[in-house]
């Protein structure tokens, strides 16, 4: 035999008179193989049934009536009871699917997703009551069968909820952190200017600001932009009467110029917990807040600090 480029080619040598050769194509052999295997699996089902079928009628012409009686008797009293402990295993995943869509819709109402109909009877195998079938209707081997079923459900819908749990757990922990993050700003405004180099707007030289001044009038609300820690409050030189909050993993943040304070150093703050007054104390020209965000110490653009977070922790890893 010898292959072409494509396909096969079979040459046939006889012991007399000329040689032929047979030119079979690639998706013919593939064909033929397909064939040959779907051939295969059903003379082994053929086989097994084949063989079930011996041993049932040499069960039914070995025995006497009364011994086959006995021998479906004892057939149908198996089935029974696995048929009772299917049951059991039934209701129990059941109680676990409900569970599970207990967790699953208590994890997505946390992190505002979309809900999911989890009804339990469109996941659980078999009817809304028990599962019941008539001994005649209902083989030993097809019982075992069944009850091997529902025990891998079983098994699966564990691994789920064990999942969701986990689920659970990294959801809290990702509100707790989310939370502690700095978002948006300490009141609404006009942000004049961002942060960056600028001329200052008093000693008229080169500045680079290390925040950004947001308008708020004189006795105005200035709220935490996260949960975290007062660790400072008082008069800070050119930055005035000012607060700084802790957040997490070297994030703080400050709130400069204000006229009065509502907390004190070790009270623990939450986003939006009103924090101090908007004012003009220190180097300031007008009413404002001058608002900082700092990772490890250093200052960075409130406007973009979402995607330097992001960076920041990603570093923190290697």
């Amino acid at each position: 035999m010898s292959k072409k480029a494509k396909g096969f080619s079979i040459v046939y040598i006889p012991t007399r008179g000329h040689s032929r050769s047979f030119h079979l194509s690639a998706f013919a052999m593939y064909i033929a193989i397909l064939l040959l295997l779907g051939s295969s699996y059903f003379i082994y089902q053929f086989y097994i049934s084949l063989q079930q079928l011996r041993t049932d009628y040499i069960t039914l012409t070995t025995f006497s009536e009364e011994e086959k009686q006995q021998i479906m008797s004892d057939e149908n009293h198996v089935i029974d009871q696995e048929i009772a402990a299917i049951n059991v295993i039934h209701s129990a995943n059941k109680e676990k699917m409900v569970v599970i869509a207990s967790q699953d819709k208590e994890n997505r109402s946390k992190l505002g997703l979309r809900t999911l109909d989890l009804n339990p009877d469109k996941f659980i195998t078999g009817d809304n009551k028990k599962i019941s079938y008539s001994n005649a209707s209902l083989s030993l081997q097809f019982t075992y069968m069944l009850k091997e079923k529902v025990q891998k459900q079983s098994s699966n819908l564990w691994k789920v909820n064990r999942t969701l749990e986990i689920a659970s757990n990294s959801a809290d922990e990702y509100l707790a952190q989310d939370a502690k993050t700095p978002k948006g700003y300490p009141c609404p405004g006009y942000i004049d200017p961002g942060f960056g180099w600028r001329t200052h707007p008093i000693f008229r030289i080169p500045d680079f600001h290390t925040g950004v001044d947001i308008s708020v009038p004189e006795g105005g609300n200035l709220i935490a932009t996260g949960d975290g820690v007062v660790t400072g409050t008082g008069y800070a030189g050119g930055y005035g009467i000012m607060v700084t909050v802790y957040h997490r993993d070297g994030i703080s943040t400050r709130y400069a110029h204000c006229s009065s304070v509502m907390v004190k150093q070790g009270d623990k703050v939450t986003r939006g917990k009103i924090i101090a007054k908007g004012g003009h104390t220190g180097t300031a020209t007008n009413d404002h807040v001058h608002y900082e965000v700092l990772i490890e110490g250093k200052p960075v653009d409130p406007v973009s600090f979402n995607a330097t977070i992001t960076e920041h922790s990603r570093s923190s890893r290697r």
